[in-house]
């Protein structure tokens, strides 16, 4: 066997363990591909066909030459010749994003959300854009709660910004929303203004007919109650306008319907009827062992006598 060939195995077996350890910490092949500056289709032809192959043959082997010549002579989409150029330089590459990679949870977690955000269609999220008005049970007083809520575009930020709330109401939010899969819109978003804010997420199940109209969503939220306890609720999104103008968001009102059953709105008839939520009630003195949901039982059933 020639020595360039002992290389070449070498390099293939080196670059494999990066690919693989890389792969397990999120990587996907496009991202890969990008990095290389190779098509993804070569990248996925080179890495799972080629260089895979390579990494089951022996240095020692005396017929090698031959067998990675028809290795490479199997594939017509790359280069035997370019590739034992760039194979070094490849490994570089990647050993420059294990680097990165090697950084802090915070920030594969943020190339985590980047990664949802960045794999969300435009053509579906601008179906979403406008103005809604959003329904569900607030933790305080239990009545149902009609709050403004916008989807808009954010040209600086590539990514489709989320608020609910605004200047008239008692709280704001903002984040970003994403397609979780073909189905569900999702959204992640952050109290403001405030010392103990609440983080919330929703679930929205987009209707079949979302590619022509977009009026009603319903959906799945958990965040935090005023107790400070996770509460998870139903959600509907009423589609107000497709405006996205912070001037128009700002001037809808958020309130609480006090005497649901005397409300001509079949949103807010439905959440009266249907209310259903699950939540953690605050335990005096919390022993923070299985005794506490003893004491939580207790504690619904006083609620439940008392209501």
């Amino acid at each position: 066997m020639s020595k360039k060939d002992q290389v070449l195995i070498r390099k293939a077996k080196e670059i494999h363990a990066l690919y693989l350890e890389l792969n397990r910490n999120g990587y996907r092949n496009k991202d890969l591909a990008k990095v290389l500056n190779i098509y993804p289709s070569a990248f996925s032809v080179l890495f799972n066909k080629i260089i895979k192959a390579l990494t089951s043959l022996s240095e020692y082997d005396t017929d090698v030459s031959k067998k990675v010549q028809q290795l490479f002579s199997s594939f017509n989409n790359v280069s035997e010749v370019k590739t034992r150029q760039r194979i070094s330089d490849y490994i570089e590459k990647l050993k420059e994003v294990k680097i990165q990679s090697s950084g802090t949870s915070g920030e594969k977690l943020k190339r985590f959300i980047e990664n949802l955000i960045d794999d969300s269609p435009r053509e579906v999220m601008a179906r979403l854009e406008g103005i809604y008005h959003c329904y569900y049970l607030s933790s305080f007083g239990y009545k149902i709660k009609r709050e403004p809520l916008m989807i808009s575009y954010s040209a600086i930020n590539e990514s489709y910004l989320i608020r609910k709330g605004n200047d008239m109401g008692p709280a704001k939010y903002l984040g970003f929303g994403y397609l979780s899969n073909n189905h569900i819109f999702t959204i992640q978003i952050k109290e403001l203004d405030t010392l103990v804010p609440d983080n919330y997420l929703a679930h929205f199940h987009l209707p079949p007919s979302y590619s022509i109209t977009m009026n009603l969503m319903k959906g799945i939220s958990v965040s935090m109650s005023n107790a400070y306890l996770p509460i998870s609720r139903k959600v509907i999104l009423h589609k107000y306008s497709n405006e996205t103008r912070m001037e128009v968001f700002n001037k809808q009102e958020t309130f609480f319907f006090k005497d649901e059953s005397m409300v001509d709105n079949s949103i807010v008839q439905y959440l009266q009827k249907s209310a259903d939520y699950i939540e953690y009630l605050p335990i005096p003195q919390p022993s923070y062992d299985v005794d506490d949901l003893v004491k939580e039982e207790r504690l619904k059933m006083v609620k439940l006598e008392e209501g």
